[in-house]
């Protein structure tokens, strides 16, 4: 099995989060984790997540670091989320 170097490691242990509306590009940059909530509750998403896709109808909170204690915030009224092997777009509807 082939070693991977430090880089590809550091990649591993960060989403790339990518934040999208019709008209900009609202955040486009690496990530420990992502949160927000839908109709069946609060979720986050963090290195390592299962894939899946949810629609979300509140706050995205953006976290660079593990343990950041500010968080990036997006107020959002709906929303894709696609995440799939550490990639994270999410397909803003309304803000």
């Amino acid at each position: 099995m082939a070693r991977k170097n430090k880089s590809e490691q550091n990649l591993q242990n960060f989403l790339t989060v990518k934040v999208l509306s019709a008209t900009q590009v609202m955040f486009d940059d690496q990530a420990w984790s992502v949160a927000s909530s839908n109709k069946l509750g609060p979720f986050s998403i963090v290195p390592g997540h299962a894939g899946f896709i949810a629609l979300i109808d509140d706050t995205l909170e953006i976290s660079r670091t593990e343990h950041d204690k500010v968080k990036i915030e997006i107020p959002i009224k709906k929303a894709v989320l696609h995440c799939q092997n550490n990639n994270v777009r999410i397909l803003v509807g309304s803000v």
